[in-house]
């Protein structure tokens, strides 16, 4: 039984709110990805077998999507698995990351297409994912999924599930544009958090540790503006010939470690999947004096001394990642963590964005 917790944020976060941090060295590839190698979300719809009378009830629409299933990927399918309800049509994604190579794992989400109940215990059959272009323009297959689902302990997402490790990579996600300029002689580079600051601190960086290229003819690497910062590859690197040099040079830059000042650090931002039950806190959210109160959880910020004058004002910001650091030792779902942040910023109690997917 979750016990009653009362967080009171006194001296705690005292040594938190402590004078301004030291500069952070952080890497390139952590601020920044290339521009025209993202990551492709893959699709495809496939079939749950295994379930205990919890799937799609068998009318005319289930069958014609199991006939689609069939036709396309070779999935047998049978009137009896239909009839019984053991089957249900998924959705199936998943992500691929830029250069994803082939032959590795990656994760999956499984998602129930119609009226299926439940997908404990369901075995995902081999099912084919295509790129985000219509199958017609595009067929190729560039991850093959398949395994058993494992669902959270939430009955709300009962329909939606995931495989860790469920399809292995067939084929490198194209990255036309990213090669296409590489060959060109320049490559680009898109901040995750836009900022002019930074976009600069990055280029002067790039350009200090190769000072020679930067000599060689003319700047090496430039902020193009708060977002983007455009690189050169050097001479002996150009053309489709030596892309193999062009490409260790980009990883050497992406490995690069720069420094960023307090004022450079990334947006105050929670980002929330409401269905997946998950969430992403970056910056320095700042949580304002409050009381919230979820069944037997209760966090309380004091903004002032209590009557025995135990909960003095604190000398600084109390973060969010520090109040949610005193819920670890109780456990709590990701669920009621979500509840909680979602009251607090009801209330007004949060200093940052926050986003709700």
């Amino acid at each position: 039984m979750a016990l009653l917790r009362s967080l009171a944020v006194t001296a705690l976060f005292l040594a938190a709110a402590a004078p301004a941090a030291a500069q952070e060295r952080v890497r390139v590839k952590d601020l920044a990805g290339l521009v025209g190698a993202d990551v492709n979300e893959l699709e495809g719809v496939g079939l749950v077998t295994g379930l205990a009378g919890t799937g799609d009830t068998p009318d005319a629409v289930r069958r014609r999507l199991a006939n689609f299933v069939q036709n396309r990927d070779g999935v047998p399918v049978s009137d009896r698995e239909i009839s019984s309800r053991n089957v249900a049509v998924v959705a199936v994604s998943a992500r691929l990351e830029p250069f994803q190579g082939v032959g590795t794992e990656i994760d999956i989400v499984v998602s129930a297409l119609n009226d299926a109940k439940n997908l404990k215990g369901g075995m995902l059959v081999q099912t084919f994912l295509y790129g985000p272009r219509p199958v017609a323009k595009d067929p190729t297959v560039y991850a093959i999924a398949r395994g058993s689902l494992v669902l959270g302990s939430d009955v709300t997402t009962a329909v939606v599930g995931t495989i860790p490790g469920g399809a292995i990579v067939q084929r490198l996600a194209p990255q036309t544009q990213f090669l296409g300029a590489l060959d060109e002689g320049w490559f680009a580079l898109k901040l995750g958090q836009p900022d002019i600051n930074v976009a600069s601190r990055v280029a002067d960086a790039i350009n200090a540790r190769f000072p020679a290229l930067y000599n060689e003819d003319g700047e090496l690497a430039s902020a193009r503006d708060a977002g983007h910062i455009r690189v050169r590859v050097p001479a002996g690197a150009r053309g489709s010939d030596r892309r193999g040099d062009a490409i260790q040079f980009v990883g050497e830059i992406l490995g690069m470690a720069i420094e960023l000042g307090p004022q450079e650090e990334p947006e105050a931002t929670v980002i929330i999947n409401e269905r997946e039950k998950t969430y992403a806190i970056t910056g320095k959210v700042r949580v304002l004096p409050c009381r919230v109160q979820k069944g037997r959880i209760v966090i309380e910020v004091p903004g002032r001394p209590t009557a025995d004058g135990r909960a003095p004002l604190p000398d600084g910001p109390v973060l969010l990642n520090d109040v949610l650091d005193t819920l670890g030792p109780t456990q709590e779902s990701a669920g009621d963590v979500i509840d909680l942040i979602k009251l607090l910023h009801a209330a007004g109690a949060l200093k940052g964005r926050v986003v709700i997917r």
